[in-house]
C-alpha cells in the first residue's frame, strides 16, 4: 500500500503484480491520467482522494490503520531512499566527469538518495517551484517544516514537507546558496517525474 503522486505508486503497484500481492495505491487529483492509467494496468486497486499528494497520504495511513497493511512510504522509508540512491549510482557509472548535478525535490527521497551515495563528491542542487519551496523552507527553519504547494504543474512535488530521513543528508551535501552556473563547468540534470513527454518538449522548441 501507498500514496502518491503517481510514480512510486506505479512502482508499488509493479512490484506488487510481480510477486503475485495485492496492493492499493491512493493518489492526488492532480495526477497525470497516464499515471493512473499505468497503476491500473499492473493490477492495483487504485484510490483517488484530495487535492494533492499531502491528503492521498493522509488517507492511505488512515486505510493502512483500519487494514493493517504494510505502508511503502514514498521518500520516507529506508529502503525507499536506498532504491533512488541508486540514481546516483548510475549518473556516476555513466557520466563520472560531471561536477554538479541539479535534482528536483518534492518529498526529499530521490535528491536524498542521491546525496547519500556522492557524500558531497560532486555539487548537488535542489530544484524546486516557487510556489512549494519545501526543502528550502526547511533548510531554513533547521528541521522539516510545511510548506504551501502552491502553482504545481508538476504533481509529484507537492508534500507537505520533506522527510525527516533525507533531511540530514540534505543539510551535509546539498547546496544552499542560489545556483549560478560557473564558465566550463560540467552539469548533468535529473530530468524526472514523467510530468511531460516527448511531444511536450517538441511543442515547447518550436
Amino acid at each position: 500500500m501507498a500514496a502518491s503522486g503517481g510514480n512510486h505508486g506505479a512502482a508499488v503497484a509493479y512490484a506488487a503484480m510481480r510477486l503475485g500481492i495485492r496492493a492499493t495505491i491512493f493518489v492526488p487529483q492532480v495526477t497525470a491520467p497516464a499515471k493512473l492509467d499505468r497503476i491500473r494496468s499492473y493490477g492495483a486497486e487504485l484510490i483517488v482522494k484530495g487535492a494533492l499528494y499531502a491528503d492521498a497520504l493522509h488517507a492511505s495511513q488512515d486505510f493502512a490503520e483500519r487494514s493493517g497493511a504494510l505502508q511503502i512510504h514514498a521518500y520516507d522509508q529506508p529502503e525507499t531512499l536506498l532504491g533512488q540512491g541508486t540514481v546516483g549510482s548510475e549518473i556516476e557509472a555513466d557520466a563520472a566527469e560531471i561536477d554538479t548535478l541539479l535534482v528536483a525535490a518534492g518529498g526529499g527521497g530521490l535528491i536524498g538518495g542521491i546525496a547519500a551515495w556522492y557524500e558531497g563528491r560532486i555539487r548537488l542542487v535542489a530544484v524546486e517551484p516557487e510556489g512549494a519551496p519545501t526543502l528550502h523552507n526547511a533548510l531554513a527553519a533547521g528541521h522539516p517544516v510545511d510548506a504551501p504547494a502552491g502553482g504545481i504543474a508538476a504533481d509529484s512535488l507537492a508534500p507537505a514537507r520533506v522527510g525527516a530521513l533525507m533531511f540530514p543528508l540534505a543539510q551535509r551535501f546539498v547546496e544552499r546558496a542560489g545556483y549560478q552556473p560557473a564558465p566550463g563547468e560540467r552539469i548533468g540534470v535529473v530530468l524526472c517525474g514523467a510530468n511531460t513527454d516527448a511531444i511536450d518538449f517538441d511543442r515547447a522548441g518550436g
